[in-house]
């Protein structure tokens, strides 16, 4: 799409700090960190949300996140997905929170 801003990011048409990239996936750091380890898994084709994700895709996903937290030595995470008008950016992306107490609320 057009105006999408992930499409932009994944043609690199708008800078990121890209971590892991796959031949489905980009792993980039989100601009605007929620916790410790704020990380965004977007697909590379435009897919509205989860309503619309493959279960394919949704398995390649949680593989992708759960890699990065190994990788990280992270023990304490959220992966997150939002669909409708609750996402921000209309382009199926998960939010993967890392460092993550338990009393905190985010």
């Amino acid at each position: 799409m057009e105006d999408c801003v992930f499409c932009k990011i994944i043609k690199e048409e708008i800078p990121s700090s890209k971590l892991e990239e796959t031949e489905n996936l980009l792993a980039i750091n989100d601009i605007n960190p929620q916790a410790d380890t704020h990380i965004l898994i977007i697909p590379k084709n435009h897919i509205k949300d989860i309503t619309e994700l493959n279960d394919s895709l949704w398995a390649e996903m949680k593989k992708l996140g759960l890699e990065l937290v190994k990788e990280r030595g992270i023990n304490n995470f959220r992966m997150t997905v939002n669909a409708g008008d609750a996402a921000a950016v209309h382009h199926m992306h998960m939010h993967l929170l890392g460092g993550i107490s338990e009393d905190r609320k985010i």
